[in-house]
């Protein structure tokens, strides 16, 4: 997602009926995503692919890597783990890149029911977990960040070290991101299907058993029969 915002395309296209990139940019990404396995920079496969999803299995908790990609707030998970402290930054820029590829995405939304018996009272509580202070410092980030910057300066005081170099990070990616477009958070309903296809010619990738060319070819052409089929 970050590579193709940096060259102003994205993974689906508008209508969601198919890819929404050029495949020379797939094949660019993962011939460097290869290219560092090969070199060392990057866990090898039969390592990689074992590790289990839980935070406290992640290489960089055991000291077995210098860097993952995380979500921003399981920085804080990832710290208890390791029992030492950690840092959080931003994707590099990628070279030619059209605009930044970070961007800043709601962890979660709150929505009312149309048809809701209390809708004044459910309005009062989405306010109270937003805007609240008090909700705020039990809260203390573990769902995102709040919006408020009024709120968020309110909260410094009560923040752990991990927590801040988090609030910090999200400053840090608005000032070189750029904006969330709606197709940037398009997700067709045959997307579960298509995150399996990816894995799978993933996998065949980093084994060797294709290459990044062959990959592209494989992943585009069956991705894009999934999603014409929906």
């Amino acid at each position: 997602m970050i590579y193709l915002r940096q060259h102003g395309q994205s993974f689906y296209d508008k209508s969601g009926k198919k890819l929404g990139y050029d495949d020379s940019l797939f094949v660019d990404f993962y011939s460097m995503f290869v290219g560092l396995i090969k070199d060392g920079v990057i866990a090898p496969p039969e390592v990689s692919m074992e590790i289990a999803l839980s935070v406290e299995n992640f290489l960089i908790v055991k000291q077995e890597a210098a860097m993952t990609a995380i979500y921003s707030n399981q920085l804080i998970a990832a710290t208890e783990a390791a029992g030492r402290p950690l840092s959080m930054t931003i994707w590099p820029n990628s070279k030619n890149q059209v605009q930044g590829g970070n961007f800043v995405k709601a962890s979660q939304f709150f929505t009312v029911a149309e048809n809701s018996k209390y809708p004044e009272w459910a309005v009062k509580f989405v306010d109270f977990l937003i805007n609240d202070l008090e909700a705020n410092k039990i809260l203390l980030a573990e769902r995102g960040i709040p919006i408020s910057s009024k709120l968020r300066e309110d909260l410094q005081p009560y923040l752990g070290d991990a927590q801040k170099k988090v609030f910090a990070f999200m400053d840090l990616a608005v000032k070189y991101g750029s904006p969330v477009r709606p197709i940037d958070l398009l997700i067709p309903p045959v997307h579960p299907e298509i995150e399996d296809l990816l894995l799978k010619v993933y996998q065949k990738m980093i084994f060797g058993e294709v290459t990044p060319e062959e990959a592209a070819k494989e992943f585009s052409e069956k991705a894009n029969e999934i999603l014409a089929k929906e």
